[in-house]
């Protein structure tokens, strides 16, 4: 595997450490949401909302990088591999879009009290972050570290 290849093969799986355990705060907030008396959900929003910048900045950067260093490197090492990076550029998307619903909702939440909706959206983002990242590291860093043995 070349050295760009492996570089950025361990930054995105260094990476996915620490989107792990921001996910894992993440729902842990969401818990406070569940089934919660007026003070408990009040104390679940302050601590989504200061969940919100790192979700706004670290993933789309975090994206980007995936898609600039390592799916790059990726092709150029394994050109067959553009259909299922374009797969995974498509779930960067969607994730995106969906998080701006998500971010909607924790507005109108904060606003109106109403959390059962917010619960849901983001505990679907929660699983499908976890879902993507674990289909990259087991497809795309599977394949990039086929070589390296």
């Amino acid at each position: 595997m070349g050295e760009t290849l492996t570089l950025a093969v361990d930054s995105v799986v260094r990476e996915h450490g620490d989107l792990h355990a921001r996910l894992a705060e993440w729902e842990e907030a969401l818990a406070g949401l569940e089934n919660s008396n007026f003070h408990r959900s009040q104390l679940a929003l302050q601590q989504l909302w200061r969940l919100v910048p790192f979700f706004e900045e670290e993933v789309p950067r975090h994206f980007r990088h995936e898609e600039g260093d390592f799916f790059a490197a990726l092709q150029e090492r394994y050109p067959d591999s553009a259909p299922m990076l374009r797969r995974f550029a498509g779930e960067h998307a969607d994730w995106t879009r969906e998080w701006r619903d998500y971010r909607m909702e924790l507005l109108y939440a904060d606003a109106i009290g109403e959390t059962n909706r917010l619960y849901e959206l983001g505990t679907e983002l929660v699983a499908r972050l976890r879902r993507h990242m674990q289909d990259e590291e087991l497809e795309l860093v599977v394949l990039a570290r086929q070589q390296q043995s």
